[in-house]
């Protein structure tokens, strides 16, 4: 009778390490860091190269061309500097462990959520909302310019601002001043963002803004000198590696082509583009490529 309570204890001591054991091995995914890194991780693409990372803590990056980000993930924050070009995050939901995107002017903060940053030649930093929302930390010396006041848009003097943008929102700033927000469709964000699966996605868009686009992801760079041209409207997807197709378009329905075939054959660094010209009905002088 001794021996068996001697075995029900032994049995039950045995009962409660396994426990003890298991209580400390346990993980808990929401606080867990795989193998944080102590120094800054950098990611980059080339022109017209793009390129897809997850980083440690699972989010997934996408970085379009000309990109560069500076990745640094630590047991108490994940950190990301954006130094040129663009990039879509979409964020693991870690609320214990903080993710924030340095771009320009601004830091974006976001806990599981799907956003773009773009950081424009101007110095204007782009952010695009698709899932979730973010606070946006603003520097001092805010001010607005060229936005209707709303709620959420500093005024004059708020140093510093914080926004909050939620999903289907876009808004440019720079260091010091909200330059626009706005309110986009489904079908609005569909295009913003087709340039993750290599597109370049129009919709009544000024003609010399998709020639820049498309300028992004080319050595060859599109120059239109028809100041005419300038006033007409796109719209249309196209592949952002395929020129020759952008082309073939704005000469068809544009009336543009090539002012120099030798421009084009020898693969010179500028491709220029006018009006065809009908010397029978009008006088053309456009700029003469050497």
């Amino acid at each position: 009778m001794r021996q068996k309570c001697l075995r029900r204890k032994g049995i039950r001591r045995l009962e409660i390490l396994v426990l003890m054991v298991i209580s400390i091995l346990r993980v808990d995914s929401a606080q867990w860091v795989p193998h944080p890194s102590p120094v800054w991780t950098l990611y980059a693409t080339n022109m017209g190269g793009m390129q897809r990372v997850i980083l440690q803590d699972g989010t997934q990056v996408d970085l379009n061309t000309g990109s560069e980000i500076k990745v640094l993930i630590t047991g108490g924050q994940r950190e990301v500097v954006l130094t040129h070009g663009e990039a879509l995050f979409t964020v693991v939901h870690r609320p214990s462990w903080p993710f924030s995107v340095r771009a320009g002017g601004a830091t974006i903060r976001a806990v599981g959520t799907k956003f773009s940053v773009r950081l424009r030649d101007d110095e204007e930093t782009e952010v695009l909302v698709i899932e979730g929302r973010i606070a946006i930390e603003g520097g001092r010396g805010a001010r607005v310019a060229h936005v209707q006041r709303s709620e959420g848009i500093p005024r004059p003097g708020a140093t510093p601002y914080v926004l909050t943008v939620s999903a289907g929102e876009s808004i440019g700033i720079n260091s010091t001043t909200v330059m626009s927000r706005a309110k986009l469709s489904p079908a609005a964000l569909k295009r913003r963002t087709a340039w993750t699966d290599g597109w370049i996605w129009f919709s009544k868009d000024p003609l010399p803004e998709a020639v820049a686009e498309f300028n992004r992801y080319h050595r060859e760079q599109l120059v239109l000198v028809d100041p005419a041209r300038a006033r007409l409207e796109i719209g249309g997807r196209f592949r952002s590696t395929d020129m020759d197709s952008f082309i073939a378009t704005l000469e068809h329905s544009f009336d543009v082509r090539v002012v120099s075939s030798a421009v084009r054959e020898t693969g010179a660094a500028t491709i220029y583009l006018a009006a065809r010209c009908r010397r029978a009905q009008q006088q053309c002088n456009w700029p003469m490529v050497q």
